[in-house]
């Protein structure tokens, strides 16, 4: 039950409508993209708007997400949300590269697993 650093190295709530997350520094894409404040954003306003989502729910009280700066991003809530640190830390491959444009045809993660297209079979076999 104790949250660990992983992507954001630290967590906190500046009021009760706000989690704000400080990026860890360095942190690349398999494509080369950095992982910074507005990629972040991005893959969360994705996450919210993306009706097919099955974790739609953790995003759904959701009003703004700001880039404070390149490695620091606030979440606000319509209302508090006093688990969503925990909430997003169970959400795995939750970020994808800027520069990804098909996520379901080459998916770009921060991970130490990166998508192998030629040995690939669409709708059948994924290698990574």
């Amino acid at each position: 039950g104790n949250l660990l650093p992983g992507l954001a190295t630290k967590w906190s709530q500046p009021d009760k409508r706000t989690w704000r997350f400080v990026l860890r520094s360095g942190v690349k894409f398999t494509d080369g993209a950095v992982l910074d404040a507005e990629a972040v954003r991005s893959n969360l306003d994705r996450a919210r708007k993306f009706a097919g989502n099955p974790q739609l729910g953790v995003f759904a009280g959701i009003t703004d997400i700001v880039a404070v700066d390149s490695s620091t991003v606030d979440v606000k809530f319509a209302k508090g949300n006093p688990s969503f640190a925990f909430e997003m830390s169970s959400i795995g491959g939750m970020m994808a590269s800027p520069k990804a444009a098909d996520l379901t045809r080459g998916p770009v993660g921060t991970g130490g697993w990166v998508f192998d297209r030629s040995a690939s079979q669409e709708g059948s076999k994924y290698v990574f």
